[in-house]
């Protein structure tokens, strides 16, 4: 086990980041040189900006703001190990070998802990501010993947006492078994997701780096620390301290796209080819790039990570290989006159270069639109938090009485000012039911798995999620069955792939149980 931790630091370093400063083969040094903290940056940079990974891609599928209907197998049996994961399939999951989520978002850790674990020694040059804000990026990050992979893999933290299986929370290199912590709880796991943020956020006030930098939105200030830190708390239902932060976060920066302008929403090189369906004539139409301006222009190569909502660039390009459809209730959800309705779904106009495309004409098909972080030619879900979920974070804590006594309709409105057309009369409420339909409206699909774990596990909704699947999802003509997740069912916490409970020491498996099939 010890070699193949050494080998898996080794690659997840080398591979990493940062090639302009290994000049050296490993045997003469490679990141054991690092001898300046310009190289820890650039490190962290591939991390930062060149990442191209797959996090909360298996969540999506599963929660019910994804519809995957067997009926598209016909037309593409690339969509079978889709439904799998759609029908929450314990075998798929568990089978996994490569470009899953738990593999992605786990091998950064390795990165991150060699920054926090070398900056700090005196034999590094370097400005001492920029050691203190290279640490704290670090330490941010590495709390924000333990957070995205609890989510995804264990069970919520306000069950069973957060004594169910967690992460533990690695955060050194050693490959001392006795440093190398096992699953642990859920509780311990998000113990060091707070400590790490905490001191993050000192750290970075610190290197006086307080402000959002609107120039620089791939890098993790202190309002960074508090909006994610607001993501977590709420998670946990601390809602007066998810409150505190939020409104710090809000405070600090607080940015809105207008969906009015529709200059930002433009499609671009849109073309329309004949082509035919099972024999009947139709058409598709696609374009490139995919959206115009929204965090750059169609020409602007760095467009991508200029997307101005969000406190910190974090994206899962996962988004960017796959259009998802909606469910019908998630649809049923946005007023006529929403323009979110229509930017994020009726505009999408059939755009879609898939090969099933011109048989799903009539089906709803989520578009690669403005909440999902655009670029000149494509786009992927964006996980950094946004001003919008600031905004439904502090809704959220004010209509259950844990805000500051104004009520949750004020800023719902504000928000919606932005996503309805102009002089539209908005009576929405401030009650917890309404904030809970708003964040569905806003956050379709990235944050509903968050949603649905502690809406169940804290409040006690006993949402059930029901979806249709095949019987044999690899068999096309296998019966058609419906699928159910109960509340709070042991499945809420994802397989881990196999491949990755061996290389971590044999970690116990997470329990499957929950889902019935009719």
């Amino acid at each position: 086990m010890k070699r193949i931790l050494l080998l898996l630091i080794a690659f997840a370093l080398l591979n990493t980041g940062c090639k302009k400063y290994l000049e050296k083969s490993p045997s003469e040094g490679g990141l054991v040189g690092f001898n300046n903290v310009d190289q820890f940056d650039g490190l962290l940079n591939d991390i930062r900006i060149t990442r191209n990974i797959f996090e909360w891609r298996n969540a999506i599928y599963a929660s019910d703001d994804c519809f995957i209907d067997p009926d598209f197998q016909t037309a593409s049996p690339s969509y079978l190990q889709p439904e799998a994961f759609n029908t929450w399939n314990q075998n798929e999951l568990r089978s996994l070998t490569s470009s899953n989520g738990f593999q992605r978002g786990w091998s950064y850790m390795y990165t991150y802990n060699y920054i926090t674990e070398k900056i700090d020694d005196p034999n590094i040059s370097g400005s001492a501010l920029l050691k203190k804000q290279v640490k704290a990026e670090a330490m941010f990050f590495r709390a924000f993947n333990f957070f995205n992979l609890a989510v995804e893999y264990c069970m919520h933290p306000g069950l069973n006492g957060g004594q169910y299986p967690g992460l533990g929370y690695k955060n050194t290199i050693s490959t001392d078994p006795s440093t190398y912590n096992d699953r642990k709880t859920v509780d311990f796991t998000f113990q060091g997701i707070i400590e790490d943020l905490t001191n993050a956020e000192q750290l970075l006030n610190e290197a006086g780096k307080g402000d959002f930098n609107i120039n620089q939105p791939w890098r993790a200030t202190v309002i960074s620390v508090q909006a994610l830190r607001a993501r977590v708390e709420l998670y946990m239902g601390n809602y007066s301290k998810a409150f505190e932060y939020a409104k710090k976060a809000y405070t600090g920066y607080n940015f809105l796209y207008d969906m009015n302008d529709a200059s930002l929403f433009t499609m671009l090189n849109r073309t329309t080819t004949s082509t035919s369906c099972n024999g009947i004539p139709t058409s598709v139409t696609s374009q490139s790039p995919v959206i115009s301006n929204v965090g750059g222009s169609a020409t602007d190569p760095n467009g991508l990570w200029n997307y101005k909502e969000s406190y910190f660039r974090y994206v899962s390009q996962f988004a960017a290989a796959s259009k998802l459809p909606p469910s019908q209730d998630l649809y049923d959800l946005y007023n006529t006159s929403d323009l979110r309705k229509k930017i994020f779904y009726d505009n999408n106009l059939n755009a879609n270069n898939s090969p099933f495309t011109p048989c799903r004409k009539d089906e709803l098909v989520s578009k690669q639109y403005m909440k999902h972080a655009l670029g000149n030619n494509r786009s992927g879900f964006v996980l950094g938090v946004t001003v919008p979920e600031i905004m439904l974070i502090m809704a959220e804590c004010r209509a259950r009485g844990m805000g500051d006594g104004e009520n949750a309709s004020i800023i719902l409105k504000a928000l919606r000012k932005m996503r309805f057309p102009t002089g539209y009369v908005d009576n929405i409420g401030g009650t917890i039911k309404d904030v809970k339909e708003e964040r569905r409206r806003e956050l379709a699909f990235v944050m509903r798995w968050y949603d649905l774990k502690r809406y169940n596990a804290l409040d006690n909704d006993n949402i059930i999620v029901t979806k249709r699947g095949r019987d044999d999802v690899y068999q096309l003509n296998s019966n058609v069955v419906t699928y159910k997740l109960a509340p709070n069912a042991l499945a809420y916490a994802l397989p881990i792939p196999e491949v990755e409970i061996i290389l971590l020491g044999s970690w116990p498996q997470n329990e499957f149980g929950g889902v019935t099939k009719q």
